[in-house]
């Protein structure tokens, strides 16, 4: 939302997910892309049991996106660098957890460019990766995997 804000000067939005499919809608191909490194161990880092995630740096991203942006370059390609920029976080990201195979799930992965970056540098890493099929990536798939949760345990095993 933050980079369609920028680039496409989105102010308001009338439901979620709206400003990222606009800059969906507008991203060139891109080679190139923007800076998004990851921030030094243990900072603004999560640890979710005996794993540490990562996370990214965004400064350098959002600063080259507001300097494109001043300096006129198009819209489309700035999209284009922002998502090429998620591919290569997943990237870098993976080869810190080696072996791990990979779900893509939420909202976010209903925008198509996005997930088959990620899926790409997933698939690259020679690991297996997950996408949603039949039940739908955000909400609606939650609710399915709280249910499956409850329904195992009450030991009526798996419903999808």
């Amino acid at each position: 939302d933050a980079v369609a804000a920028l680039t496409l000067g989105v102010r308001s939005v009338s439901h979620e997910g709206e400003a990222a499919a606009w800059l969906e809608a507008v991203a060139d191909p891109a080679e190139e892309a923007y800076p998004l490194p990851l921030r030094n161990a243990g900072e603004y880092t999560t640890t979710i049991g005996a794993t540490d995630l990562p996370r990214g740096d965004w400064r350098p991203l959002l600063a080259r996106v507001c300097d494109e942006t001043r300096a006129g370059i198009s819209p489309g390609t700035v999209a284009g660098r922002f998502h090429a920029a998620l591919g290569e976080f997943s990237r870098t990201t993976l080869a810190r957890h080696e072996g791990t195979d990979v779900v893509l799930a939420g909202g976010c992965f209903q925008n198509r460019l996005l997930a088959e970056r990620v899926a790409g540098a997933v698939r690259a890493a020679g690991r297996m990766v997950y996408l949603p099929g039949l039940v739908p990536p955000g909400d609606g798939g939650l609710a399915v995997g709280q249910l499956a949760v409850a329904m195992a345990k009450r030991g009526g095993g798996p419903c999808v």
